[in-house]
């Protein structure tokens, strides 16, 4: 504080405590006590199209030297999960892929992990000295430009020799796994199946409603 002694001024330096905690600094212009703001991401929530990570900041209170902060992350990657709702007739167009009515929506950049379960059946009949040999496809195709994503499946294969003559349905189950990077989100994935082959008769050919399925999981952003 300025003062006076003698006819002349002094000015009286402020005396820091040199604790190492201690931020207070003498500048040129006069004494400094730096402001610190702590902001916490998203407590309890996402935010952002891109974060897998929520961190929650916490001010403890007082005024210690040191003062404290308690700073916590959770992972708060999004998933989801859909079924196919109505069966989907692949009998009416063999040889071309049809979309089975089963899409996915992955909302953000980021990389996926997927799993679809593909339940098919083929009912049909085998003459004699006739042969068959029908099978289902499955795969994944990008829902906008029609480009295939991941693997393609052979979901059932319905096999006879010429000299067996057999009515019959057959049912299997595919997966199909893989993994896929967004980059523009939302990205929308469709399932896709076929039915190829020659010989027989085949009186239905389906992808099933209601036990075709698939989830999925952001694992890295």
């Amino acid at each position: 504080m300025p003062g006076s002694c003698c006819g002349g001024s002094v000015r009286v330096l402020p005396k820091l405590d040199p604790a190492e905690c201690n931020a207070l600094t003498q500048t040129a212009s006069g004494l400094l006590v730096p402001r610190t703001v702590l902001e916490g991401i998203a407590p309890g929530g996402t935010v952002g199209d891109a974060r897998s990570v929520d961190i929650d900041v916490t001010d403890t209170g007082g005024e210690d030297c040191p003062d404290s902060w308690q700073i916590g992350a959770r992972l708060s990657p999004v998933s989801g999960e859909a079924t196919l709702t109505a069966t989907a007739d692949l009998a009416a167009s063999p040889s071309t892929y049809v979309p089975t009515g089963l899409t996915v929506t992955l909302p953000e950049p980021g990389r996926y992990q997927l799993h679809w379960n593909v339940l098919g059946q083929i009912c049909g009949s085998n003459p004699v000295n006739g042969g068959s040999n029908r099978w289902i496809q499955a795969r994944v195709v990008n829902a906008t430009t029609g480009s295939p994503l991941g693997p393609v499946r052979t979901v059932i294969q319905h096999q006879y020799a010429a000299s067996i003559a057999i009515q019959s349905c057959v049912d299997a189950t595919a997966p199909i796994d893989h993994q896929v990077t967004v980059t523009a989100a939302p990205l929308t994935l469709r399932l896709e199946a076929v039915l190829f082959g020659p010989g027989g008769t085949v009186t239905s050919a389906v992808i099933h409603g209601g036990q075709t399925a698939v989830t999925w999981a952001k694992i890295a952003d």
